[in-house]
Parts: C-alpha cells; structure tokens; sequence
C-alpha cells in the first residue's frame, strides 16, 4: 500500500564547517532529532571543547541567517513591534467668542477603542499592552495612556505635540498618535 503522506524526505546534503585550525567538521543531518559531526579526515578521533564551541558558533549562525531569510527573523517572533499608532478621524471645530470673534481650533479626541488601532497585532506583541490586547480592560488602557502622554478631550491645533500627526487631505482629518512601547 502506498500512502505518500507517510513518505520520507531524502537525506539532505551534508554540511561542513571548517575551524579555525584547519579541521574539517561534517554536519550531518539526516534525522532533524540527531545530529552528527564527525571529523572528515579522521573519523575516529573527538573535537576538543574548543573545537566544538566554534562549531556550535558556526552552525548558530547559519541558523541565524537562515531564519532571516526566511522572513522569521527574531524581531517578527519575539516581541518587538515597530511601532503602536491610534487613529481617528475628526473635523476641526472652532470656539467663537460672545462677541463674535473666532477663538482657538481643536479636534474633538474620542474615547479610544480596538477600533482606534492602526494594527492590533502590534498592540498584542507590545511588551506594555500585549497581556491586556484581548481583555475588557485595554479600552481603559488605551484612554489612561493618551492622557498620560498630555492629551485630554481636544486636542488644540495651536499646540501639536511632535507624537501626533494630523492628515487634514480629506473632508475630516485623519490624527494619529504614536505610542511609545516601554
């Protein structure tokens, strides 16, 4: 009976590694649980500590750059966003004074939701946010951040600070935060 799901790989290549001190070390894996590595010009004799210590070195890193190229570095599989915005879309409202005159424009702030997240998964691999991410409490969370960061229920285009930015291409104007994950 033939069943190709059950149907072994072919032995891979075996890969060498050459020290420092001119041995040639082969790395042969044939079954990903067990590793081998046998000195190619004599089979018999053992690595020292130090010889295997550059070895394992070696073979870190072509583990390294492989995972990278792969496009799984270590920044995309730890926690290590690239940054966390909050957008919201306002239109620019303006107080008048009783006699007339126009006084300060600001941009009404909402209370913020998952909704407000550029990219939720980024809020979710955050060191700061990514164990509250999927609770009831990140709305809160988000809301105490902002007016931590100085930005209450307006936000005054007079007095921009340099974590916002204000698209105004549109009918309303897209604001978004940059939050600092610590």
């Amino acid at each position: 009976m033939f069943l190709p799901h059950l149907q072994t790989k072919p032995a891979t290549e075996p890969e060498t590694v050459t020290l420092s001190t001119g041995r040639v070390i082969v790395h042969n894996v044939l079954n990903p649980c067990v590793t081998e590595c046998v000195v190619r010009d004599d089979p018999d004799s053992e690595m020292t500590n130090a010889e295997y210590a550059e070895h394992c070195d070696v073979m870190a890193q072509r583990r390294k750059v492989k995972r990278e190229t792969a496009g799984c570095s270590p920044a995309t599989r730890h926690k290590q966003p690239a940054a966390l915005f909050l957008e919201f879309k306002s239109k620019v409202k303006q107080y008048n004074y009783t006699d007339g005159t126009p006084g300060r424009q600001f941009y009404n702030v909402p209370a913020f939701t998952r909704n407000h997240c550029s990219s939720l998964q980024a809020f979710r691999t955050s060191k700061r946010f990514g164990g509250f991410a999927n609770s009831d409490f990140f709305p809160g969370i988000l809301c105490g951040t902002v007016r931590n960061l100085g930005i209450g229920s307006r936000l005054y285009v007079d007095s921009i600070p340099e974590f916002v930015q204000i698209d105004t291409s549109g009918f309303l104007s897209v604001i978004t935060i940059t939050i600092p994950d610590e």
